[in-house]
């Protein structure tokens, strides 16, 4: 059996979708698993044991040209690799217009999703045939091991993200400072999003943070460039919180 799993973005949305990915891995012997997902967030992934193909496609690049002969040559191009797989079983866990055309357009026989109450934008619900209610389950992970359960008929699947293929890949700087701390408990936050709305105000950071070092974990906030003098001001607020690149 092959599944097609399509869930394009974003960053969070993606670990919280891997054990979604493991559960229709597993589900039954023989199922192979390909994920539809942007090519920027294709390392998250690539590599995990339950991920068989990598399909990745560029629909926040497409979407500004799409009448460009460049923009419709890769569009065409994703479609052919995801017809070539040939899926038994498409299941789209992202519930939005950007992944409805592609379950709309890669044939097969049985396809899932969210349905009006679950999916972020009705229109998604056309390109599936099977629609689940994921309403009162208030955590991307929940929401999504629903659609496990549609697929395989039982439910009781791991909701812990399975990243121990990300984990074993080697990073000189990582590796340097987890090797400083000598094995101390920490929890790493980010709170910063692309999207101002969907961020953690300052105060929320100094809440979480104290409250992880009350339980004996020491919270790192994990900043990107443009993120430093956000991650550094909020260092300087609080004895507790220490602040990472990656």
């Amino acid at each position: 059996m092959k599944i097609l799993l399509i869930r394009f973005s974003s960053f969070g949305d993606v670990v919280f979708t891997l054990p979604l990915a493991k559960a229709l891995k597993s589900h039954r012997p023989g199922v192979e698993v390909a994920w539809a997902i942007e090519e920027p967030l294709a390392p998250l992934v690539d590599g995990a044991s339950y991920v068989d193909r990598v399909l990745p496609a560029r629909t926040r690049v497409w979407r500004h040209s799409l009448v460009s002969r460049g923009t419709r040559g890769e569009i065409a191009a994703f479609l052919r690799s995801a017809r070539a797989f040939a899926p038994d079983l498409v299941v789209d866990a992202q519930g939005l217009f950007k992944s409805a055309w592609a379950t709309l357009l890669v044939p097969a026989a049985r396809k899932v999703g969210f349905g009006p109450g679950t999916a972020t934008e009705r229109i998604n619900c056309l390109a599936t045939r099977e629609w689940v209610d994921a309403r009162r389950r208030p955590h991307a992970v929940d929401r999504s091991l629903a659609l496990a359960e549609q697929v395989s008929g039982r439910g009781g699947w791991d909701r812990l993200p399975d990243v121990s293929h990300l984990v074993r890949l080697p990073d000189v700087s990582v590796d340097a400072w987890l090797g400083e701390r000598d094995g101390r408990p920490f929890a790493l936050l980010q709170p910063w999003s692309s999207r101002g709305p969907k961020e953690w105000d300052g105060e929320s950071v100094l809440t979480v943070s104290r409250t992880l070092a009350e339980r004996g974990l020491e919270p790192v906030i994990k900043w990107g460039p443009s993120e430093e003098v956000r991650a550094n001001r909020s260092e300087e607020h609080t004895s507790e919180l220490q602040s990472r690149q990656y």
